[in-house]
């Protein structure tokens, strides 16, 4: 959960923005994936700091390996939902399909090979982020072969409009995201992880309900961007 909140700092809207912008002008996706890319170290520095200060404060100092490993993760997943914004505005879902699939089939794995042995916090987000990285490169080179193997209109786009042209669609993502993982995070400061970890599962068994609009939504909005009229 705490992952989870830390993630809209990773972004602050550019994802939802680019598939706009992409699917507007599709033959700048290059210039906009490499201007969202640009922004990530700076957003790193600020949801590595907040997620790391929150970690610590509820987990103690032991947690700072793990945190490392969550904010390592985090970058990735940054960088995952740039590419993936650029697969949503060519409604090239089937990608961003198959960069998951590497990635959690290798967590998967891992995750299972680490159970059977000594569970170590530390090292199942670890292998988290292995994982998320694989998936990264994989979508990365789909990216640059497949959906935009050429620069057709080469200008670069200014970080600074972009920016604050997605912080409406930041703002938006944060509050959802807050209101879906608050409950955990507030309830991990007052019960002992065990409860907290039952009660995020019991959670979890009700969110493929939802599946069926958030797929719907997804196959809509690019198509809706590039045919504003």
């Amino acid at each position: 959960s705490l992952a989870a909140v830390g993630a809209c700092l990773f972004d602050l809207g550019l994802g939802t923005l680019l598939i706009r912008s992409i699917a507007r002008e599709p033959e700048r996706a290059r210039p906009y994936v490499a201007a969202a890319l640009r922004a990530l170290p700076w957003l790193a520095v600020l949801g590595g700091v907040v997620v790391v200060a929150v970690g610590r404060a509820n987990m103690g100092p032991a947690a700072m390996p793990s945190l490392g490993w969550v904010v390592l993760q985090l970058i990735f997943t940054a960088v995952s939902q740039v590419l993936r914004a650029a697969f949503y505005a060519f409604e090239r879902m089937e990608y961003e399909s198959a960069s998951i699939a590497v990635e959690r089939g290798i967590w998967i794995a891992a995750g299972l090979w680490l159970a059977l042995g000594r569970p170590d916090p530390a090292a199942l987000f670890a292998a988290m982020a292995a994982a998320r990285g694989v998936g990264v490169a994989l979508g990365a080179w789909l990216f640059l072969r497949k959906v935009a193997p050429a620069v057709e209109d080469p200008r670069p786009v200014p970080l600074g409009p972009l920016l604050r042209e997605a912080w409406p669609f930041g703002l938006n993502l944060g509050l959802t995201t807050l209101a879906g993982s608050a409950d955990v995070v507030l309830l991990s400061f007052a019960a002992p992880e065990a409860e907290v970890g039952l009660y995020r599962a019991a959670g979890l068994v009700i969110m493929p309900l939802t599946l069926g609009a958030i797929a719907v939504n997804n196959a809509l909005y690019p198509r809706m961007c590039a045919r504003p009229e």
